[in-house]
């Protein structure tokens, strides 16, 4: 990828049938960078731009288009991992997942209108596992873990074609 350190990307899943998003890493403080890379050799675009090291995002490592809205998987400091909202300018806006705590909220996947958000509901290493529409704040919770219990290990999403 164009201004990519060498050897600093790396594919992170299928965008859609024919792109494949990737992840690159970027010289200096920038952190990530995503890319919408065409199966078939084309040129890749830039999905996401070059921040300034001034940005809450030290690094972009993941994305999910839902209705007409992206919203990125980020690096923060100290270690923690947030969830923003892109504007097509480029623009950040942060976005809060209720009923959690910290900011440790990771983007599983995404379907409809929705993403599947594994959260940190207590003391750090206590996640529970909720459906989270963005745009109403609406929450599904499918697995709320009590204070003091570890909760939800590793998700992995499974692909099925009731989910396309």
């Amino acid at each position: 990828m164009p201004g990519a350190a060498p050897g600093g990307c790396s594919a992170l899943r299928w965008w859609d049938a024919r792109t494949v998003l990737a992840s690159c890493l970027v010289p200096g403080p920038g952190g990530n960078r995503l890319w919408l890379v065409p199966a078939d050799g084309s040129r890749p675009v830039p999905l996401t731009p070059l921040r300034p090291a001034s940005t809450p995002d030290h690094g972009d490592i993941g994305a999910w288009s839902l209705s007409g809205r992206l919203y990125l998987q980020v690096l923060g400091a100290c270690g923690t991992v947030q969830i923003f909202r892109q504007a097509p300018g480029g623009q950040l806006a942060h976005v809060a997942v209720p009923h959690t705590t910290g900011d440790y909220n990771r983007i599983v996947t995404a379907l409809g209108p929705r993403l599947l958000i594994k959260a940190e509901t207590d003391c750090p290493g206590s996640d529970s596992l909720l459906w989270f529409d963005p745009r109403t704040n609406a929450e599904q919770w499918l697995i709320r873990t009590p204070p003091g219990q570890v909760g939800v290990g590793p998700v992995i999403p499974f692909p099925a074609r009731e989910n396309a």
